[in-house]
């Protein structure tokens, strides 16, 4: 590998490290400003949850997301003609994920917010992220 590509290489690891902490960062300062505030803040952030799951002394509402596919899968390349024109083109698949953004939110019956989690790959929880309190 040349000594330029490798360079490259190390900033964007550094770049990605860098917005990678940034995400971690707001997550967790985001859950702790929610706390004690009304499901209603929560609702208008981020939106219908996908989910809502009875739980002792209140409800666990459930939040997920994905980011725009990164990498699509290829499955090929093919030619052929158009009249007296040649086509080229190649296809891919779907993506390959195995992450995604799981966010949970523990909601005492008084409707107010008692505690949240949230785990899942920091591209996919970047939009939770910007969506949370300061």
């Amino acid at each position: 590998m040349s000594e330029r590509r490798c360079a490259r290489s190390i900033a964007l690891a550094l770049t990605a490290a860098a917005s990678s902490g940034c995400v971690s960062q707001q997550m967790e300062h985001g859950l702790g400003r929610l706390v004690g505030r009304d499901v209603q803040v929560a609702l208008e952030r981020f939106g219908y949850p996908q989910a809502r799951v009875p739980a002792q002394d209140g409800t666990v509402y459930i939040w997920t997301a994905y980011a725009v596919a990164r990498d699509p899968t290829p499955v090929g390349a093919f030619s052929g003609s158009v009249g007296s024109a040649p086509v080229y083109d190649t296809a891919s698949g779907p993506p390959s994920r195995d992450s995604g953004c799981l966010l949970r939110l523990t909601v005492d019956t008084s409707q107010v917010i008692r505690g949240g989690t949230w785990k899942g790959d920091v591209a996919d929880c970047a939009a939770f992220a910007r969506a949370m309190p300061r």
